[in-house]
């Protein structure tokens, strides 16, 4: 099932995606579960986001009831300080950040591993599996898309029949060397959220709605919902 909601108002989409991102953690807390896991989509787009549920009195409270884990999607292959690198954001909004700091118990952040991006990849996915059991699945996955229909760091329209759970990618462009979650990693997820913004996204948007073969497709799950602010 795909749901596309459309916004006009920035601080009318923020809130439509705290309220599932809550509801999804309410869930999860609802099945009994001691912990709750999500990854996260890097870049701009999810930022005001992010800053909003790090804010939110709701997920504060849930927090005492449900440990809640933050996956960073994919990365670039840079320096841990440089600006490039998706988690440097996610843990300044979530690790760092002072609305972060009330909540009864503050969000655990699993940053993508230094060194070679070989062993980073091996070695978060170990993670994965000793955080999630095997095979790991999440409870959310929140995912950006580019203008080509990227997401994350898929690029390719065709996903390996035997895919690891995360592994090394190339990108068109700079900073090209990079690691991420498999699509079928991402696609097992129980609840997928894509974030989309602008004009100039529209048009891979709507060939994802209508079936296109795009590298985005690859990573939906069952239940999608495609947050698109005008």
């Amino acid at each position: 099932m795909k749901r596309l909601l459309r916004f006009f108002d920035k601080a009318e989409w923020t809130a439509a995606v705290l309220s599932d991102f809550t509801a999804a953690v309410e869930a999860a807390a609802g099945r009994g579960q001691r912990a709750f896991h999500a990854s996260l989509a890097g870049g701009r787009t999810p930022e005001p986001a992010y800053r909003a549920l790090a804010a939110a009195p709701s997920l504060a409270s849930l927090s005492g009831k449900i440990r809640i884990h933050l996956w960073v999607g994919d990365e670039r292959d840079v320096p841990a300080d440089s600006p490039f690198r998706n988690g440097r954001m996610i843990f300044e909004v979530f690790g760092e950040g002072a609305a972060a700091a009330r909540w009864s118990s503050p969000p655990e952040i699993h940053l993508w591993p230094e060194g070679s991006r070989e062993e980073a990849c091996a070695l978060y996915a170990r993670e994965m599996i000793a955080s999630m059991g095997e095979p790991p699945v999440f409870d959310l996955a929140i995912l950006g898309m580019g203008a080509d229909g990227h997401t994350a760091g898929i690029f390719s329209p065709e996903a390996r029949a035997r895919e690891p759970l995360a592994l090394p990618t190339t990108a068109p462009a700079e900073p090209k060397m990079r690691m991420t979650m498999s699509a079928g990693l991402l696609k097992a997820s129980r609840t997928t959220m894509v974030l989309v913004g602008g004009t100039e996204k529209l048009a891979a948007l709507e060939a994802v709605l209508k079936g296109a073969s795009v590298p985005l497709s690859l990573a939906l799950g069952t239940r999608t919902a495609f947050y698109y602010l005008e």
